[in-house]
């Protein structure tokens, strides 16, 4: 892995992103402390889809029959909201 500072990827962003795109993945360094690393698109694990089955999480709520319409959930939300007394 290569590692680079910051001022070094604003000079040089085309070599850099030409790096990347050929499988390596780099380091980005401010100050000498590596805060983020770039890789390439076809090195990440996105998942396929961005559906509810992508996303464990989501699956707490699948069985509420409430959250069945999110828009008709939301909007009784709002209304709740804004016509308190």
């Amino acid at each position: 892995m290569k590692s680079f500072n910051v001022r070094h990827i604003q000079h040089h962003l085309a070599a850099v992103l030409a790096d990347v795109e050929g499988g390596e993945v780099i380091e980005v360094r401010r100050r000498g402390r590596p805060v983020a690393r770039l890789v390439g698109i076809a090195q990440t694990h996105e998942p396929a889809s961005w559906g509810t089955a992508s996303f464990p999480a989501f699956g707490i709520w699948k069985d509420r029959d409430d959250m069945r319409d999110v828009d008709t959930y939301v909007r009784d939300l709002r209304k709740a909201r804004t016509h308190a007394d």
